[in-house]
């Protein structure tokens, strides 16, 4: 990943971290040299988007236009969150031989 990333940085292209988990979890993990610093992180499933400000390489600051235009869009997470972990217990008990479980994520 240090080689890709070292490769991106040279050509002036940025990457972008999408996660399904939570910022403060991938920041922490930045910090510890775990995974390079990217230049937006989206989090928490897409529904957040941090951007690396120049003026210090280890902070990021939230983009809220693009939370406001996701939330007047009628995107509600904790609605989807429900409704997916609902189709996967309801798909796992229709089909266990498909071994399908829900998988909880700590953060």
């Amino acid at each position: 990943m240090r080689a890709v990333f070292a490769e991106m940085t040279e050509q002036h292209l940025p990457i972008i971290a999408i996660t399904g988990g939570d910022f403060d979890h991938v920041l922490e993990r930045i910090k510890r040299g775990e995974l390079p610093r990217f230049a937006a992180i989206a989090g928490t499933v897409g529904s957040d988007l941090w951007i690396l400000q120049k003026s210090n390489p280890l902070v990021y600051k939230q983009d809220l236009f693009y939370q406001n235009a996701l939330r007047a869009s009628g995107y509600n997470r904790s609605e989807l969150l429900s409704k997916t972990k609902q189709f996967i217990i309801e798909i796992g008990r229709k089909h266990p031989e498909w071994r399908i479980a829900l998988q909880e994520v700590p953060y």
